[in-house]
């Protein structure tokens, strides 16, 4: 990178540590540069710290009352949008003492209406309109790059054509690291993608890296009886191992239930006889557990007690209007209501019989010394695999059925011993030397590596894959934030940079370029939807109905996710190279999510 002062061509090797894309060769530039690059960097924290993406999060969603008012005129005279259903109302018929989740939701449902007629009577085209929403020129650049700066410019002045891979990208020569987040450390208690069925054959042994959770075993089943599957899981998270070793422990005992374990494992409030059995298990782990870390975790679980009331809200805080936009894609008012309850709340496999719940210590409270760990916005439905889900009545029905019966199926496989599990906490990267010859005598079938590349160079990752390889090993992995090196999988990137806006302005579509490219992506919204619209039978899937950012994002993503895969793949010697865009879901976090597998030529 090329120093980011003003008439200095030395390379920059420092970086700003507000906004974290300038880059300068020394403290004397750095200085110099402050007065100009002060209002740009402020810019930039704000949206690296999601405070664009979160600005309707529910502690700040109060529409102000003129709006509301507003919406009330645009009703009387007939200018609503009549197909957004008003899942606020409905919600309130269900649930009619939640009057923070009804606030919470009506705030939402008058920002989406006030939304659909600013769309109809703002004057401009469609793509104008979406455009213009998104923020000055620095957001959106900051948001859809991940980064902003003179090199960015220079870039995008230099007309690349799509599907070119924006090699210069800091991101590719030093990509950032996942556990830090504007002083946080974040920690998660399930996973954010998609976890689909896969096969494990007897007597192989399967590793997964940055495994987050054992849905993996929900998902799995085994072929064969020739010996047992060995799976052993990794994760730089004491949080994720601990919690782990939970459910492990619970599906080998008899003293649970499989509802229990569901509870403990991916809901924000449990049955007290739930309760019951986590914190005799954590007492008994603790006894046995070697890693200081993972022992202290499982003693302040032994004794937590987490408030229900405290659990809801604590979930509540990260939710915002890119979670509530899924509520009007579901067809039953039944689903809308289940599904703003789990927002609302995060509550899970709980029935009337569950009297007088607690919260989940496991999310929601941890040691004194914990204090800068801050966990992730999650989402259950998010690891929902579409094409494993049989619809049924109603999506809440559904969803617990098929996880009661992978459960039960799991427990099987668990406590037959045809599944043997071993969990440990390790950061892998190629100082992390010890672990790689370790992993090698395993002789993995397959290795997962989930979305470590996107936190390492690919030169490191590949060498770091081969040095765990077996003879003929299997990798896989999946990649969220490819789609931010590659011109032309964002609808910005069709506006041309001539019509490029002042900084601190915002984007439109004078010559229509936009509407044009947007007009032809919406003839190949099917074609994404092919795979799965069987299974989808609860969601509305037009495309007038959907967020026109995440649909285009979605279809450029299929486009040009060869681009990046043929760049990542260059100069290595590997066969079996398949990729492809995972299938879509209106729970999805990521239009970018793409699934990759590949084995070593040795």
């Amino acid at each position: 990178m090329s120093c980011t002062a003003h008439g200095c061509t030395n390379t920059g090797t420092l970086r700003c540590s507000g906004c974290k894309s300038a880059y300068y060769c020394s403290p004397g530039c750095q200085k110099k540069s402050w007065k100009s690059h002060k209002k740009v960097c402020k810019e930039i924290q704000s949206t690296l710290d999601g405070e664009i993406e979160r600005n309707f999060n529910a502690r700040s969603l109060d529409i102000p009352t003129g709006m509301e008012n507003i919406v009330n005129m645009f009703t009387e005279a007939g200018l609503t949008d009549y197909t957004l259903p008003e899942f606020h109302e409905e919600y309130r018929k269900k649930y009619p003492r939640n009057n923070p989740g009804y606030k919470v939701l009506k705030d939402g449902y008058t920002n989406m209406q006030m939304g659909a007629f600013m769309r109809r009577n703002s004057g401009q085209s469609e793509m104008s309109h979406v455009l213009s929403s998104y923020g000055s020129c620095v957001q959106v650049l900051t948001k859809r790059w991940n980064l902003f700066g003179p090199d960015l410019i220079e870039y995008l002045s230099s007309e690349p054509l799509v599907g070119d891979v924006y090699r210069d990208h800091p991101h590719i020569s030093c990509p950032p690291d996942y556990l830090e987040s504007s002083g946080w450390k974040k920690y998660q208690i399930m996973r954010n993608t998609a976890v689909h069925p896969t096969e494990m054959i007897a007597g192989q042994s399967y590793v997964s890296v940055g495994f987050v959770d054992l849905q993996a075993i929900l998902a799995a089943d085994v072929i064969g009886d020739e010996g047992a599957v060995c799976w052993y899981g990794y994760d730089m998270s004491e949080i994720c191992v601990a919690r782990a070793k939970i459910i492990l422990e619970l599906m080998m005992s008899e003293e649970c239930n499989s509802k229990d374990i569901l509870q403990i494992w991916f809901s924000t409030c449990m049955s007290r006889k739930a309760q019951r059995a986590l914190q005799k298990c954590c007492q008994n782990l603790h006894l046995k557990e070697n890693n200081l870390k993972v022992k202290k975790l499982l003693k302040h679980w032994s004794s937590s007690l987490v408030d229900a009331a405290d659990a809801r809200i604590q979930w509540s805080q990260y939710l915002g209007t890119y979670q509530l936009g899924v509520i009007p894609q579901l067809k039953a008012q039944s689903d809308r209501v289940d599904y703003a309850h789990y927002l609302l709340t995060g509550e899970l496999f709980m029935d009337c019989e569950d009297q007088n719940p607690v919260g989940n210590a496991t999310m929601f409270s941890l040691p004194k010394d914990y204090v800068h760990y801050k966990k992730s916005d999650e989402n259950f439905l998010t690891t929902l695999s579409i094409k494993m889900l049989q619809y049924k009545t109603s999506l809440k029905r559904s969803i617990e059925d098929l996880h009661f019966h992978r459960m039960e199926n799991a427990r099987k496989l668990v406590q037959d011993r045809s599944i043997v599990i071993e969990v440990d906490v390790k950061k892998f990267d190629l100082d992390n030397v010890d672990i790689f010859p370790e992993i090698r005598m395993m002789e993995p079938a397959r290795i997962d590596w989930s979305n470590v590349p996107d936190y390492l160079t690919k030169e490191n990752f590949f060498k770091m894959a081969q040095k765990c390889s077996g003879s003929s090993t299997q990798h896989t992995f999946h990649l969220m934030n490819w789609g931010c090196k590659v011109f032309g999988t964002n609808i910005f990137d069709y506006v041309p940079f001539k019509e490029y806006p002042r900084l601190e302005d915002v984007f439109s579509d004078p010559s229509g370029k936009v509407q044009s490219v947007y007009n032809e992506l919406k003839k190949e919204w099917k074609s994404v939807l092919d795979d799965v619209q069987s299974h989808l039978c609860f969601a509305n899937l037009g495309v007038e109905s959907l967020n026109a950012m995440n649909t285009s994002e979605t279809i450029l993503c299929h486009r040009y996710l060869s681009s990046y895969m043929n760049y990542m793949f260059e100069n290595q010697k590997v066969n079996g190279t398949k990729w492809k865009m995972d299938d879509y879901s209106p729970f999805d976090r990521s239009n970018s999510l793409a699934q990759v597998e590949f084995k070593f030529i040795n």
